[in-house]
């Protein structure tokens, strides 16, 4: 979203690097992660999601994309190469790191979330970040903080505060923590 006007841009464009202090450089570049924040946050004029790699990843799926690995008739057997080559193995350290910033006229908001693979409980930062925050919102309707019907995204469940701060709270007991800078 830019000045209010929904724009698209290529997947793996506008690369730039980020320094991380737990984990260095890394690159980032547009992806399609805003989704339904669009239509349900669109009084927010300016939004971009950005994914994090490894520096050179962007170029490297690129090529991959310009030399057709990407297209129907060979997306199964790249996918399937790409699957083997970057399966995790057993108990390998990994790590989830995540940005919000929010710039206003007047003021600058910023979030940082940074995990790693649990080795007592051995589970993957991915896992932990991803799968603690989906049994917390389990929890929300269990615990009859949720009572609505249907489907509704993150930033809807998130606008009640209860509801953020339930979240939030489950997360920190699994020693994942969201701090703002």
């Amino acid at each position: 979203m830019i000045n209010g006007q929904l724009r698209t841009k290529p997947a793996l464009s506008e690369i730039e690097t980020i320094f991380f202090e737990e984990v260095g450089k890394l690159e980032a570049f547009n992806t399609d992660g805003l989704r339904s924040i669009l239509s349900t946050m669109n009084h927010i004029p300016n939004m971009k999601e950005k994914t994090l790699r490894y520096p050179k990843h962007a170029q490297l799926m690129v090529d991959y994309r310009n030399k057709g690995l990407f297209n129907k008739n060979n997306i199964q057997e790249t996918s399937r190469q790409l699957f083997e080559d970057w399966k995790l193995e057993k108990n390998e350290a990994e790590f989830t790191i995540m940005d919000i910033i929010i710039k206003g006229t007047t003021e600058k908001i910023e979030y940082h979330l940074y995990d790693e693979f649990n080795t007592a409980s051995q589970t993957s930062s991915m896992a932990r970040t991803t799968g603690y925050t989906a049994t917390a919102t389990i929890n929300l309707i269990l615990g009859k903080l949720w009572i609505d019907s249907g489907v509704f995204p993150p930033e809807i469940i998130g606008k009640k505060e209860q509801c953020m701060h339930h979240i939030l709270n489950y997360l920190e007991d699994r020693n994942i923590t969201i701090t703002k800078k």
